[in-house]
């Protein structure tokens, strides 16, 4: 049988194994290792289990629990007589323990993978203006979701009262300052990254549809905050589900939409939990 001229020759590394079908593979890789495309290649050419990613869906929420759990064992250890209570108050602290946790992972998986942290981000310098031009587009596709997620929760407990993750806030100053300077920034830029920068990307490989992805994403971000912080009431659970799977589905669906401009989102999710933070320590918890 003779070769076509056009088809590429295998050619020995020096092991002994050709090596022609991972050379013209590599030639082919889009320049964005974070693309759909060039991560079904890496898999590919690696061949990567999905499973470990897969797995990662619901390690920001297990590592919201188990900070929680840290915190109400400190609490007791203090001689707290109601510990798992008072640590409900304390998820704008212990929320950096999750973060950690969390970006511990990512490095690991991002490692295992043969990329750098800073390749999930999906910014250069020429990029980096029309980020920060795209945050005020950003913010006004979030507010129809903000709108409608205090219109579905309004029901739960009326105008006039406040949701339970609020009014079991009362931190001491340091702890006030540190919610509302150092916990946003984090927060947001850990689930931003981790939701989609790192997860989204690789679940569209996996279904071969945005959609999919978007809603497995949705879902995963949405149930998080069942334990943000965890409250055993069946009226809390379902207001908090119900109001974190609008602004998330804000979240995703503007960033989809709207060229994928990570850095711009995650401005206008910092501005929300600052916000909040501002709001709940220093106005409402006091």
């Amino acid at each position: 049988m003779t070769t076509s001229p056009t088809e590429p020759r295998a050619v020995d590394s020096g092991g002994g194994q050709p090596r022609s079908a991972q050379a013209v593979t590599t030639s082919r890789r889009p320049s964005d290792p974070n693309t759909p495309d060039a991560i079904r290649v890496l898999y590919s050419d690696r061949d990567l289990s999905w499973w470990p990613v897969l797995l990662f869906l619901p390690a920001r929420g297990v590592l919201s629990f188990l900070a929680q759990a840290f915190t109400a064992a400190v609490l007791w250890s203090t001689g707290n007589p109601t510990p798992w209570e008072s640590s409900q108050g304390w998820w704008t602290v212990y929320g950096t323990l999750t973060d950690a946790g969390c970006l511990g992972l990512l490095v690991i998986l991002l490692r295992r993978e043969g990329l750098r942290f800073r390749d999930t981000f999906g910014f250069t310098r020429t990029s980096l203006g029309p980020q920060l031009r795209s945050i005020p587009l950003y913010l006004l596709a979030l507010l129809p979701a903000v709108a409608a997620a205090s219109l579905v929760t309004l029901p739960f407990y009326g105008p006039a009262a406040l949701p339970p993750q609020v009014t079991a806030i009362h931190l001491p100053g340091w702890a006030a300052v540190y919610s509302f300077t150092v916990w946003p920034l984090l927060w947001a830029f850990t689930e931003e990254i981790t939701y989609l920068g790192f997860l989204l990307p690789r679940l569209q490989t996996r279904t071969g549809r945005t959609w999919k992805a978007a809603a497995i994403i949705i879902f995963f971000w949405s149930a998080q905050h069942l334990v943000i912080p965890f409250i055993p009431d069946g009226t809390y659970l379902i207001s908090r589900f119900l109001g974190a799977l609008l602004i998330t589905a804000g979240l995703t669906m503007s960033f989809v939409l709207l060229r994928r401009r990570l850095l711009a989102t995650t401005a206008v999710h910092w501005l929300s939990d600052a916000s909040t933070a501002i709001l709940t320590t220093l106005i409402l918890g006091r």
